[in-house]
């Protein structure tokens, strides 16, 4: 994606690198940054706050990969650990609130018309959609950011089953969404 969408990106940021898994097999050079220590990120920081560690416009590209799941998946403590989530106990609205902090932060240390490679996934649960590209979507507008584009990546290993599921209701997550975002209202 980065040859296509951002042929001239001088630097790149991973704000949620976590373990990496992203740039595996790649030559690029990615400033990593993460919550959480344990993974060894190149920086340990929240991307909600990064004013000490990243100067105003001077990024040119920046994946976003939040985490998808909810707390019905994983322990609470693991979660608000993992992945700074310090809203959970609101459910899955904690992981679209993230959104809004994200690009607030982003609309000021990013270029001018940088790029933003946002990696999401609408989790089913309780035979419920939660949209969650949606909200990734109105929040980037809300601070500037174009969406321009949306990149659907279906899992190699099919789809997500669950060992308690007696019956599906919905077609469950085969695929996640890479959402290319820029920063400014023109798409080129």
């Amino acid at each position: 994606m980065i040859p296509f969408y951002a042929p001239k990106a001088k630097s790149i940021v991973d704000v949620t690198c976590n373990e990496r898994r992203i740039w595996a097999g790649t030559n690029f050079k990615v400033l990593g940054i993460d919550i959480d220590e344990r993974v060894k990120p190149d920086i340990v920081a929240d991307f909600n706050d990064l004013r000490d560690i990243l100067p105003k416009h001077s990024v040119d590209l920046v994946i976003f990969d939040p985490p998808h799941l909810s707390h019905r998946s994983s322990t609470l403590k693991s979660w608000n650990s993992r992945f700074g989530l310090k809203v959970f106990d609101e459910g899955w609205t904690a992981v679209s609130k993230m959104f809004e902090g994200f690009f607030k932060e982003a609309s000021r240390y990013m270029a001018r018309d940088g790029i933003v490679f946002a990696k999401i996934c609408d989790p089913v649960n309780g035979r419920k959609y939660h949209w969650q590209h949606i909200d990734l979507i109105l929040a980037g507008r809300a601070f500037g950011f174009t969406p321009c584009d949306l990149i659907v990546k279906t899992r190699k290993n099919g789809v997500i089953r669950s060992s308690r599921w007696i019956r599906s209701h919905h077609a469950r997550k085969h695929h996640s969404f890479w959402i290319i975002f820029r920063n400014g209202k023109k798409c080129q």
